[in-house]
């Protein structure tokens, strides 16, 4: 009975074979399924935090050149109306218009702000 393996070492052998078994293919679906999945996780959510990212700057962007064309506007306004506060004769009073959306379109900050973000001129286009 020394040399002859017994049902009992026989069910240990399976059972380790088994445990091994099951081991490798544990670490076969961590390394071939779990961390693809994980990593293609992470991957987007970088795109996704990136894209928030540019878009947070575009806005700052436009704000701060939508302030600067209403800055503009004002200006425009300012300097029409010192035009027509400067006006002294008869015939400059006569044939200038007094609304000074004639001469700065109420659609102004708008039209200045596309022509900004394309990069053109704005001011007195």
């Amino acid at each position: 009975m020394g040399d002859q393996p017994t049902t009992l070492d026989k069910a240990v052998k399976v059972s380790i074979i088994a445990g091994a078994l099951i081991i490798a293919l544990s670490i076969a679906y961590y390394l071939v399924i779990f961390m693809p999945q994980k990593e293609k996780a992470r991957i987007e959510q970088q795109k996704q935090e990136q894209i928030a990212q540019l878009e947070k700057e575009k806005q700052q962007k436009e704000d701060k050149l939508r302030a600067e064309c209403v800055e503009e506007k004002k200006e425009l306004k300012k300097q029409y109306n010192d035009f027509l506060a400067s006006c002294e004769n008869e015939l400059c009073v006569k044939n200038t218009v007094k609304d000074s959306s004639v001469y700065v379109p109420t659609d102004y900050i708008q039209t200045c702000l596309d022509r900004k973000l394309k990069g053109l001129p704005t001011f007195g286009y």
